[in-house]
């Protein structure tokens, strides 16, 4: 039972209902049933820039998506955000945000942990925080690509040096 209230908790009801937001999810026929949103916005109100227009915001969302026909609907909730205009849609793009910062599970928080395990030995307990935490995120995103001319373009406009070196082969 326990694990039945954790795993269909109030959290995890309200996701579910901001995932309603995301077009190729949301239900185009019919009137919208304002109840699961209700809740959605009472919770999130204080976060909201405008709670009180958020239906009407809701329906003027399903418009647009209304005409548009399956594979062009974002299917995500980083694609729909993209396609939420924070003029047009303030309360619905502060939604997704919200849902895109959500952590479906616990495993992105303990992988991080695991990984500041790994890489946080003994031998560096003299490391700075900053470059700890800078370490950790190569670690854990190791799947990016980074483009070292630009790394050391960046890192030489922070740190310039004090004095200019002359090319000696010149």
């Amino acid at each position: 039972m326990t694990e039945l209230k954790l795993r269909f908790s109030e959290q995890a009801k309200r996701a579910t209902e901001a995932l309603k937001l995301i077009p190729s999810v949301m239900e185009f026929s019919g009137h919208v049933e304002s109840n699961g949103t209700k809740e959605l916005i009472d919770f999130y109100q204080d976060d909201l820039p405008s709670p009180e227009t958020v239906d009407t915001e809701i329906h003027i969302w399903r418009m647009k998506w209304d005409k548009v026909r399956g594979p062009d609907r974002p299917d995500t909730a980083s694609k729909a955000l993209e396609q939420a205009d924070s003029l047009v849609f303030p309360n619905i793009n502060r939604l997704l945000r919200i849902l895109c910062t959500l952590p479906v599970t616990s495993c992105e928080c303990e992988r991080s942990i695991s990984g500041l395990r790994r890489l946080k030995t003994y031998m560096r307990t003299t490391m700075t925080e900053e470059r700890m935490n800078g370490l950790l995120l190569t670690h854990i995103h190791y799947d990016m690509e980074l483009n070292t001319d630009d790394i050391i373009d960046e890192f030489a406009r922070q740190l310039p040096r004090r004095m200019e070196l002359l090319d000696i082969l010149q």
